[in-house]
């Protein structure tokens, strides 16, 4: 299982989310759900959902609505 560290702020938060996003993907082959994304991060579900809507609003993640595990890395 990944370890990463709590963050202090925002932006920490959403770099640790792009980069758990991008580890998990590439550990499995498929993309992690939020839950598991949280429960690695020691995140509510919620919060790492809040994240990933600012990253894909920053163009770093894509997401096809109304479906699971449909958050990819773009680069």
């Amino acid at each position: 299982m990944l370890h990463y560290p709590a963050p202090t702020d925002r932006n920490a938060t959403r770099a640790l989310v792009a980069r758990a996003l991008r580890e998990m993907t590439a550990e499995t082959g498929r993309a992690p759900t939020l839950r598991e994304l949280g429960v690695t991060l020691g995140r509510s579900p919620s919060t790492v959902a809040y994240h990933l809507r600012m990253l894909e609003g920053l163009g770093l993640v894509k997401h096809e609505p109304h479906c699971s595990r449909s958050y990819r890395p773009t680069s």
